[in-house]
């Protein structure tokens, strides 16, 4: 397992977004959290044969809810940072989490930013228009 990945451009206190576990409706709310660093991990088929490797992220204990205010804007709400609501509302069982379009959308530009008004603010139109995600007003 290597510490880190040249080929992945991040840095420490960049941002990912996360998909929450789907409602009943399917839809999923959306949380964002800072990264704390990032591993690359080499992986196994069944069999024995080298798999696909993974990027996994490990995050700060920081963790947002993403909606709207009443002007359709981004708006960040905090959420506990306890591993049972991590669990509950994001389907995670850690702070880690593998980048992938699934669970982590836009990781490959966020990973690398540390402002995250600049990252919702250039992420609005891909919040409004995704039918797979239930964005409140809060």
């Amino acid at each position: 397992m290597e510490d880190m990945n040249e080929n992945v451009k991040w840095q420490q206190g960049g941002w990912v977004f996360l998909l929450g576990k789907p409602e009943k409706d399917g839809k999923s709310y959306l949380f964002v959290a800072p990264i704390k660093y990032l591993q690359n991990l080499a992986r196994t088929k069944a069999g024995g044969a080298p798999g696909i490797p993974a990027n996994m992220v490990t995050l700060y204990p920081e963790f947002y809810g993403v909606g709207w205010d009443n002007s359709r804007n981004p708006k960040l709400a905090k959420i506990s940072p306890s591993l049972e609501s991590i669990k509950k509302h994001i389907g995670l069982s850690g702070y880690n989490v593998v980048l992938n379009e699934r669970k982590t959308p836009f990781w490959k530009v966020t990973a690398n930013e540390k402002n995250l008004n600049k990252i919702l603010n250039d992420h609005v139109m891909w919040m409004i228009n995704d039918p797979k995600l239930n964005i409140p007003y809060i």
